[in-house]
């Protein structure tokens, strides 16, 4: 998904640069709205809907590269902050893990606090060095 995030980022600024260059080349700018790449890909659609199709019209009248660029800045920022959750949700489930099996190990509970630290620690060194860590 990320790679599909920044297609889209890459494509938006192209097609902005390609409309920049016939600025300079014309002396006018000629805008690329979505309506034209849709009606280009898909044909007319239809706008006649009583709420959605205002907003539907007033959404195609938006410069294509605006869209394109928004729409991966999202699907990044949303591929990122996925990965960031599951990587902070593995942590705490390592975390625990190691508590309870120091438990059962026989650790004075006063100790496990200082264990675990530890333990994650090493784990985020190894990780970082390239390492697969500990499960």
């Amino acid at each position: 998904m990320i790679t599909v995030g920044l297609c889209l980022i890459y494509y938006g600024v192209a097609l902005w640069g390609y409309q920049l260059y016939g600025w300079f080349a014309d002396g006018e700018w000629n805008p690329y709205p979505v309506m034209a790449a849709w009606r280009a890909s898909f044909g007319r659609p239809d706008l006649s809907w009583p709420i959605a199709g205002p907003i539907m019209e007033w959404f195609m009248n938006w410069p294509l590269s605006l869209v394109l660029t928004l729409l991966g800045c999202a699907i990044l920022g949303t591929v990122t902050g996925v990965r960031q959750y599951a990587r902070a949700r593995l942590r705490r489930l390592r975390r625990k893990w190691f508590a309870e099996q120091a438990g059962a190990a026989g650790y004075a509970p006063w100790t496990i606090p200082q264990a675990v630290d530890h333990f994650d620690k090493e784990v985020l060194e190894r990780e970082g060095k390239g390492g697969a860590g500990y499960g």
